[in-house]
């Protein structure tokens, strides 16, 4: 692939003069400015270059009603009421409503699980947290109430019960949160650098130099240093894809999670008997084949872990196809006889798991995220970049979303559940402070009280998005039945002049401002003169 030099003048047409660019066709493979060199040769080229901005408008109405019930809960004045403390929502339809209420409900779990993780790591100082202790560490930090997580809170008999059931539902959480980070909008603590996932066992085989002698011979030649980083790079990409042995994401454990949370457990804590099992993955030495198990990992000489054994800089030559393969067959042995691996068989397969026992989490600096060499190679003096805004959102606001619920209220939702809803956001908001409601607002919700009333008896209110009033007017006013060069011309003047706001300001506050340009259609005659012409003298 050789890139293809040339001009690129202002104008925008090519010429030998002008800024010197290069065209290279196919996937975006490395970023100059970033000094990042992606590896992959199959990965997803929206990732890439995606910034928050191209996502759905679901995460940013989730973040703006979580900052709002934030600042409600945080007025410390005594004529405010803690009735008022809530916020109603109107969306455009059922569907939605639904969704951005489920879409906060995992907002805020989400973000307290890991704003919780991130405390107990920085409490447990550099010994970190084994996976057996998580749970406990995890509900310890959160400090919840059992208003916020039990069925029956003022219950004086079988709170040790409820307990219990939190904290196996919490591990069983936070266990899933350590495979790889999919969403863009809400990076985990790998991602935010906050979170530091090591494997203590591995650095200490990789010293031994006799354990490796019979191992492989790239192995044994290898310093302690590369062994360790190889070790680290494989167990990382075992459980990423969560090719972990735990108890907690067994099928059967999540089924008595189910039964368990449905009978204990109330609010966002509950696990719903809708919610699939844990995708458990399995790490396979070999070439994939057409039958093969649901979400395996095939480990060979050509895969992402075998170009990157391949390369001169792990042991100093370059290695061919069949030697990476060799040298990950030998290594995922080694492991599994020092207990770091569990031999598992599925579908007649014979794959291998990270042993949970092997992990210890600790609490990392927030600088940098963590790295993956297999899919991307930074420069000597870039590291993966951080976003301030999720980090800071873990480190300072995951403790108050403590109690945070959404539920919907529309026609599609039963009567008495319906009911329930309404009476818990008038007169409970603590339990219930967030609604969302489609239109029509069936049955009718009481409002006296909702929304920031302050002493200039002022509500707040969200729309997910903004309506272009000017805009919508031109185009039902007959757009469409514009000649084709009219309705042309409409369509390429800028936005503003369109009626879209030019700035974010614009579209909630200031005065309206019609288009510049307003499209019209030719005067039509009144029906009884159009008839008119159609009766015979």
């Amino acid at each position: 692939m050789r890139p293809d030099a040339t001009g690129a003048p202002a104008g925008g047409a090519t010429a030998p003069d002008g800024v010197i660019a290069a065209w290279i066709s196919g996937t975006f493979r490395f970023c100059l400015r970033c000094g990042v060199s992606y590896e992959a040769v199959r990965s997803n080229e929206f990732g890439k270059l995606v910034t928050l901005d191209r996502e759905g408008r679901s995460s940013a109405m989730s973040v703006l009603a979580s900052s709002v019930l934030r600042s409600l809960r945080g007025i410390d004045d005594p004529e405010f009421p803690d009735e008022a403390r809530k916020l109603l929502t109107f969306v455009d339809n059922r569907q939605d409503a639904s969704l951005q209420a489920g879409h906060f409900n995992d907002f805020a779990l989400v973000v307290q699980l890991r704003s919780a993780l991130y405390r107990a790591l920085k409490h447990a100082g550099e010994d970190g947290i084994d996976t057996l202790d998580l749970g406990v560490e995890v509900t310890r930090a959160l400090g919840l109430a059992p208003a916020d997580f039990a069925q029956a809170p003022d219950a004086i008999v079988g709170l040790r019960r409820t307990e219990r059931a939190l904290r196996n539902v919490i591990t069983y959480r936070a266990m899933r949160d350590l495979q790889r980070g999919w969403r863009i909008t809400l990076p985990n603590l790998e991602q935010t650098g906050l979170l530091i996932v090591d494997y203590p066992d591995v650095v200490a085989l990789s010293e031994v130099d006799s354990a490796w002698a019979d191992v492989h011979p790239m192995l044994a030649a290898a310093s302690p240093g590369v062994r360790a980083e190889i070790g680290r790079v494989l167990l990382d990409e075992l459980r990423r894809v969560l090719a972990i042995d735990a108890p907690a994401l067994t099928a059967d454990n999540v089924d008595r999670l189910r039964r368990e949370s449905r009978e204990q457990l109330a609010g966002l804590w509950t696990v719903p008997e809708t919610e699939p099992d844990p995708p458990l993955g399995l790490a396979i030495p070999g070439s994939g084949s057409k039958s093969k198990p649901r979400n395996a990992l095939y480990l060979s000489g050509r895969g992402a872990l075998g170009r990157w054994l391949r390369q001169p800089e792990r042991f100093g030559v370059p290695l061919s196809v069949d030697d990476a393969s060799h040298v990950i067959e030998a290594l995922l042995a080694f492991l599994h006889t020092q207990n770091q691996l569990v031999q598992v068989t599925e579908m007649g397969e014979t794959g291998y798991r990270l042993n949970s026992a092997a992990i210890v989490l600790r609490a990392g600096p927030g600088e940098a995220g963590a790295p993956d060499p297999l899919r991307r190679r930074f420069e000597d003096d870039q590291r993966p970049r951080v976003i301030p805004f999720f980090r800071d959102l873990y480190l300072e606001s995951g403790r108050q979303l403590g109690g945070l619920r959404a539920a919907e209220h529309t026609a599609q939702v039963r009567p008495e559940d319906r009911q329930e809803r309404e009476r818990l956001f008038g007169t409970e908001p603590r339990r219930l402070p967030l609604l969302f409601c489609s239109p029509t607002m069936e049955l009718g919700v009481d409002i006296r009280s909702v929304g920031a009333r302050t002493q200039s008896s002022k509500r707040f209110r969200i729309r997910r998005r903004p309506v272009p009033v000017p805009a919508v007017r031109a185009a039902l006013a007959g757009v469409a039945g514009l000649r084709a060069h009219r309705r042309r011309r409409w369509a390429a003047l800028p936005g503003r002049q369109r009626g879209w706001p030019a700035e974010p300001g614009e579209a909630c506050g200031g005065p309206r401002r019609h288009p510049m340009r307003r499209a019209a259609t030719p005067r039509r005659r009144p029906v009884h003169e159009r008839r008119r012409g159609l009766v015979r003298p």
